[in-house]
C-alpha cells in the first residue's frame, strides 16, 4: 500500500449517501445490493478509462485491441 500512487476519487452525492446507509447499519442486503451494482458500474467505466489511456499512451496493437474487445467493437468494423 505505501508503493501505490495516489489517485483521487470523485463520487456523485447520491452514492456517497448510499455507502454512508449501507456501511452505517446491520441487515441492509438491499442497500448492499443496489451499492454493489453503482460501485461495479464506476469500477468499469475507470477500467475502461484506463484501457484507454494505455491505448492512446502506449501506441501498440495489443493495448488497441484490448480497448476496442472491451468496448465490444466488431473485428470487421476496425482498421
Amino acid at each position: 500500500m505505501e508503493n501505490e500512487k495516489k489517485v483521487r476519487l470523485e463520487i456523485p452525492w447520491s452514492l456517497f449517501v448510499r455507502l454512508l446507509a449501507a456501511c452505517g447499519e446491520p441487515g441492509q442486503d438491499e442497500a448492499i445490493t443496489e451499492l454493489n451494482k453503482v460501485l461495479n458500474v464506476k469500477l468499469n467505466a475507470m477500467y475502461d478509462r484506463a484501457l484507454y489511456t494505455q491505448y492512446k499512451q502506449a501506441g501498440n496493437e495489443q493495448a488497441r485491441k484490448d480497448y476496442l474487445e472491451r468496448r465490444g467493437i466488431p473485428a470487421s468494423f476496425r482498421w
